[in-house]
């Protein structure tokens, strides 16, 4: 064999070896595209579901609160209608 022979298979083999290299890589590529978009969905789902824990704390101290200024409220209401009762007797 001649030495261009020889340059000539060793230029192919390289082209194929680096064919084929690129063709994996773009197929491993491919195949991981879905998986990182469930990622980033699953991702989001978790920030969605932070934020409204969050949201949800809130609200519950605010019904707590109010509720304890409702009782708080019907207790005054009741002492009211006592001292009223009270006035009406007096008199």
């Amino acid at each position: 064999m001649t030495y261009e022979q020889i340059l000539g298979m060793v230029l192919m083999a390289l082209s194929a070896i680096f064919g084929m290299f690129l063709s994996f890589k773009k197929q491993l590529t491919e195949e991981r595209k879905p998986i990182d978009e469930l990622n980033k969905t699953i991702t989001e789902l978790n920030a969605n579901f932070n934020a409204m824990i969050e949201s949800n704390k809130l609200r519950d101290d605010l019904i707590a609160k109010h509720t304890e200024e409702i009782g708080d409220l019907k207790i005054q209401a009741e002492r009211n209608k006592l001292n009223i009762s009270n006035i009406k007797g007096d008199e």
